[in-house]
């Protein structure tokens, strides 16, 4: 979208720390949340993930203990809850990216109600037009497109957020089965990992140095990773073009977080991307790929990047403009363009 939007807050939680601050501070340390688990793979050994510990964990709402509710989404909503509760007094939609749909999984997706579940978790009463992206990896950027829609019809204030466990037997099995995960005999795998991010955007500039996302571009890979047709990272590319066609004015990028995850297929995709576009890139593009120390954190990826890319510009640790993209399992793919006004 074409329209500014400012960042007002942000509430942050993965397994390297709660709050942009502290996760931000996490990384440039190079601290990371990588453990062996006591979940085993098929070749017996423990599995490599990022994880918050389960005892830094908020309890679940007394009132959704009787809900018939999976594992993997009692403890997405614990870990949402921490989040929001970084932001105090929110009023307005929500625009909530979740996990995308898995074939060998039966292609289902979370509870549909899973907003209504999260304000049972946490009192927040978000606003009628509230959305949820069951999209993945990429689902925070088509939440983020929707949120900056509502601000230029006029809604005040929106919250965009996204969040991921990959904390569930059968899923975990299933990538196992496929050889995606981080092991011994897999290095071309990732390390499961898990977080919540939600971002408070405004249309009011305000007056202290806040980021603005000037620019979201989205769009569809028909040679993704579950595809039979060939991969050639047209959808990457295609985001960058509808981000690059919306800041077709703005400086270069000077700093790129990264929707990278490990694995070399998404790599592949930046490469092409990044050759497509060069001129959209700074000749010296410092380049940060966090879910390193983090793991991947799945449809939690882009509203996560937001929030460290907010903290890393406004404490001027890099330089803007910067740019975040990813690219989910599937066809999804987004990236966003966002600086500072100070």
């Amino acid at each position: 979208m074409s329209h500014d939007a400012y960042v007002v807050r942000t509430g942050l939680v993965c397994a390297v720390g709660h709050g942009a601050a502290q996760c931000s501070a996490s990384f440039r340390a190079g601290i990371s949340g990588y453990q062996t688990t006591s979940v085993l793979g098929r070749g017996r050994e423990g599995l490599r993930m990022a994880l918050v510990p389960e005892l830094e964990l908020a309890p679940l709402a007394p009132t959704l203990e009787a809900h018939p509710l999976g594992d993997r989404e009692r403890r997405m909503l614990r870990l949402s809850g921490m989040a929001l509760a970084q932001l105090d007094d929110f009023e307005g939609p929500l625009f909530l990216a979740l996990p995308e749909p898995r074939a060998a999984l039966g292609g289902i997706v979370l509870r549909p109600d899973f907003i209504h579940l999260l304000q049972l978790q946490t009192a927040a009463r978000f606003a009628p037009g509230s959305q949820t992206f069951a999209l993945g990896r990429a689902g925070g950027f088509f939440a983020l497109k929707a949120a900056l829609a509502a601000l230029a019809a006029g809604t005040p204030e929106v919250l965009v957020g996204g969040v991921e466990s990959f904390l569930d037997l059968r899923l975990l099995a299933v990538l196992d089965s496929e050889r995606r995960l981080l092991a011994d005999d897999v290095r071309d795998g990732f390390a499961p990992g898990e977080a919540a991010a939600f971002l408070w955007l405004s249309r009011k500039p305000g007056s202290d140095r806040r980021t603005v996302i000037r620019a979201v571009g989205t769009a569809e890979d028909s040679g993704h990773r579950y595809s039979e047709l060939p991969a050639f990272g047209a959808g990457l590319s295609a985001a960058l073009d509808d981000t690059r066609w919306r800041s077709i004015r703005l400086p270069p990028v000077r700093t790129c977080f990264a929707g990278l995850n490990g694995e070399s297929f998404g790599a592949k995709a930046w490469g092409v991307a990044h050759t497509r576009h060069h001129a959209l890139f700074d000749p010296e593009l410092a380049f940060e790929h966090p879910s390193d120390l983090y793991g991947d954190v799945g449809a939690a990826t882009a509203p996560v990047l937001l929030a460290l890319a907010d903290q890393t510009l406004r404490s001027a640790h890099r330089r803007g403009p910067a740019l975040i993209w990813a690219a989910s399992d599937h066809a999804p793919c987004g990236a966003a363009y966002l600086d500072i006004r100070n």
